[in-house]
């Protein structure tokens, strides 16, 4: 592996340490502490671009039952070398 990709590579780890480790655990904590809303319900997908399909069903039945319903979709595509779109 060339000095570049290790660098490469090295700052990557770095960022995704920052940002499941330190970020999201300090706002779950914060958040954590609130009251929770019982009409309110949260979905968070980070491998597709929609509610995944194990969740559609509960998913249109909160939203005829005029749930508070929030779908945050985290994307992040990453390619190997090499492939290509």
């Amino acid at each position: 592996m060339s000095r570049l990709k290790q660098i490469k590579s090295g700052i990557a780890d770095i960022i995704k340490y920052i940002t499941f480790r330190i970020w999201f655990r300090g706002i779950y904590c914060l958040y954590a502490k609130r009251p929770v809303r019982k009409d309110k319900v949260l979905f968070v997908e980070v491998r597709d671009s929609e509610v995944s399909d194990s969740f559609q069903l509960l998913y249109r039945k909160l939203k005829k039952e005029k749930s508070t319903v929030f779908t945050y979709i985290i994307c992040a595509v990453v390619f190997a070398e090499g492939e290509n779109m």
